[in-house]
């Protein structure tokens, strides 16, 4: 019985360094999670800064009058072209920001299923830590141990 509690308290310790390394790294996921929101808070002021501009050019295409303002053809080729980057560069920013947030999410759901883990585990390991105990205690309270019949054997003969 004592060799299975002390098995079992080395399972425990083991699980405990686990636990210490998983509380590194959930950390480290912690930090994470605060760098990619301050992330997308900037990214958020960009996006705020770009829709207020467009909302002060309300009802004026400020990209079709830039396009169409060209004097030459190739002056509108190359306005056109302008337009097009500036366009696919906000489409990139919104969908840059919108992986940013779900990434973020799931840093989110990967913590709190680990923290659940981890508080399961410690749940079981402490229970069964518990029954072993109380089994030695009965034990103990049967008789004198093993130990102690041999020493009784040695002193009596």
């Amino acid at each position: 019985m004592k060799i299975r509690l002390m098995k079992t308290m080395l399972r425990f310790n083991l699980c405990e360094m686990r636990f210490r390394l998983w509380g590194k790294e959930a950390e480290e996921l912690q930090q994470e999670i605060v760098d990619a929101n301050a992330e997308i808070e900037a990214k958020k002021e960009q996006t705020k800064s770009l829709i207020e501009y467009l909302q002060l050019s309300q009802g004026e295409n400020v990209y079709l009058e830039y396009a169409f303002g060209a004097e030459t053809v190739t002056d509108l080729i190359y306005r056109l072209s302008v337009v097009e980057q500036i366009a696919e560069y906000n489409d990139n920013m919104v969908a840059e920001l919108e992986t940013m947030i779900q990434e973020n999410e799931d840093r989110k759901v990967e913590l709190a299923n680990r923290q659940e883990e981890y508080e399961q585990k410690m749940v079981e390991l402490n229970n069964e830590i518990s029954s072993l105990n109380s089994s030695i205690q009965k034990l103990d309270s049967l008789g004198p141990g093993l130990e102690e019949q041999v020493e009784a054997k040695k002193v009596f003969g």
